[in-house]
This record gives structure tokens, C-alpha cells and sequence, in this order.
């Protein structure tokens, strides 16, 4: 926000969605070697370690990138703040959009282990190469997004990825209930899905900000917790309805991308009006 507008933003979101892909990829191939050979304990202090290098490198190689505001703390400024990023329908809109996408991707992180591992049979050390294919998929529909972006206006961008989801989640539901649920056909129904959100979240965060003018921090912070907390819901749902089976995976999903559906479609009828509004 601070640094570029547009197409400009955009991209650098595509490149931050990039890298970001790049870890989760990895990490749970290593996470499961470690549980196999020290305990799961052992992943928590490689995070710790992790969380101290994370640290040292942004209180040293992190610059600021605006003008620090002294005043910014104030608890009236605070709250008043807030209060006019939850009076925006645009921001608010993108931001569930955004949560609920995460949401997709909560869900596999929270029910994939016990139905790969407990319904489908693959081992505990092989459950990262798993999940590391839906990333892999996220990563290349983010590359695909970032050049798209010099052809297809954004707004295409945004219906092409949810569409996508769609696609992915009416085959996860397809495979349950026609018996042919595999852990290849589960991991190409989520990597469909997954592709997909490289369009999603290399547009939406760009649209959520656009309204947004002197506060991208608590924007930004706002963004992020109202998408966190989206996605912690939809953990929290398929943990509540898990049955050993893969079935809660499909209802939940279902679920998710309904209300993707929905909350796009009133995405386009606000910008519809808001052509016909400028066009006057």
C-alpha cells in the first residue's frame, strides 16, 4: 500500500504470494521427518527457532517503508480508525472474500492429516508431499495471476479465481460421493482450488485497500484479522463435525464456496453501479 498502486500493487502481491507458498511447501515434508524421528514435540522448538531468526532479520534488515506518525497510538485516533474500516463495504467485502479462500485452505490443514493418514492410508513422513502439492499449485497460479495481470483486468481476475474454487470443491464433493476419493484425487481437488487463489489473493487484497486513504497499518491489521479469524471459523467448523471421515471436508467446503459465490456476486453489482455512477 505504502509502496505501489494499481496493476504495480498487484504484482507485488502475486511475487509476496510467491515466496509465501514456498515455506508451507517445505515445511510439513521436514515437520513430518522430524515427528517420525524425535516426537512431535521436536517441530515446536524448530518454530521457536524460527520465530528468533524471524525476529533478529526484521529488527535488522526491515526498513520503514512511510513516515512514522507519533500521534498514531492515541486511543480516540485507534478506535475512530477502526470504526471507518468497518463502515467500509468495499474493504469489508474483500477482506470475508479473502478469509473464506483461507478458509479452503484451514480446512485441508485441519482434516487432511487424519483422512490421509487414518481413511487413506499414507504415511505419517509422506503427508508434507501431500500438502505440499496444493501449495506447489497456489505458487504457480500466483506466477499465472502475475501475468494475467498485463492482459485481463483485475476484476476478471478475481471472478477467474473464485470460479476455480467452485470447480475444486465440486470435485472433492464428486469423489466423496461416488467412492473415489484417493489421496490423488483429494490433493488434485484442493490443487485445483489452490490454483485458483493465486488470481484470488493477488487481486483482493489490492481491491480491499483501494477505499483506503492514511491508515493502510490498521487496514492492513484488519485485513489480516478479519481473514484469519474467517479461516479459524471454518478450522473450528470441521473440527466440530469431523467423523472420521472425509465427508465434514466436502460439507464444509460446500459451504465456503457458497458464500464465495455469493459475496462476489454482490462484488460486481457494487462495481456495476459504481461504473454507472461515474459514467453519469
Amino acid at each position: 500500500k505504502d509502496m505501489f498502486i494499481g496493476k504495480k500493487q498487484m504484482q507485488a502481491f502475486a511475487i509476496f504470494n510467491m515466496v509465501f507458498a514456498l515455506v508451507p511447501a517445505i515445511a510439513p515434508i521436514f515437520g513430518g521427518y522430524l515427528h517420525v524421528a524425535f516426537g512431535w514435540q521436536s517441530n515446536f522448538y524448530v518454530i521457536a527457532c524460527m520465530a528468533l531468526v524471524a525476529f533478529c532479520c526484521v529488527y535488522r534488515l526491515l526498513e520503514e517503508s512511510s513516515q512514522p506518525d507519533a500521534l498514531a497510538l492515541q486511543p480516540a485516533r485507534v478506535i475512530g480508525g477502526y470504526l471507518s474500516l468497518f463502515r467500509n463495504r468495499d474493504f469489508l467485502l474483500h477482506c470475508v472474500l479473502l478469509g473464506l479462500a483461507l478458509g479452503l485452505v484451514f480446512v485441508f490443514v485441519t482434516a487432511a492429516p487424519f483422512v490421509l493418514i487414518n481413511v487413506l492410508g499414507v504415511a505419517t513422513e509422506h503427508f508434507g508431499y501431500h500438502q505440499a502439492a496444493i501449495v506447489v499449485s497456489f505458487f504457480i497460479g500466483s506466477a499465472v495471476a502475475a501475468r494475467l495481470l498485463e492482459h485481463l483486468a483485475a476484476s476478471r481476475l478475481l471472478y477467474l479465481g473464485v470460479c476455480l474454487a467452485v470447480v475444486g470443491s465440486l470435485m472433492l464433493i464428486i469423489f466423496i460421493l461416488f467412492s473415489a476419493l484417493t489421496s490423488t484425487t483429494l490433493v488434485l481437488a484442493y490443487s485445483v482450488m489452490t490454483f485458483g487463489m493465486g488470481p484470488l489473493f493477488t487481486v483482493a487484497p489490492s481491491h480491499a485497500l483501494r477505499s483506503i486513504e492514511g491508515q493502510a497499518g490498521s487496514a492492513s491489521a484488519l485485513l489480516s484479522g478479519i481473514e484469519q479469524t474467517t479461516a479459524g471459523l471454518a478450522a473450528l467448523a470441521i473440527s466440530l463435525l469431523h467423523d472420521g471421515t472425509a465427508k465434514p471436508m466436502g460439507l464444509v467446503t460446500t459451504a465456503l464456496v457458497v458464500m464465495m459465490l455469493l459475496l462476489l456476486f454482490v462484488v460486481a453489482r457494487q462495481e456495476r453501479n459504481a461504473l454507472v455512477e461515474k459514467s453519469k
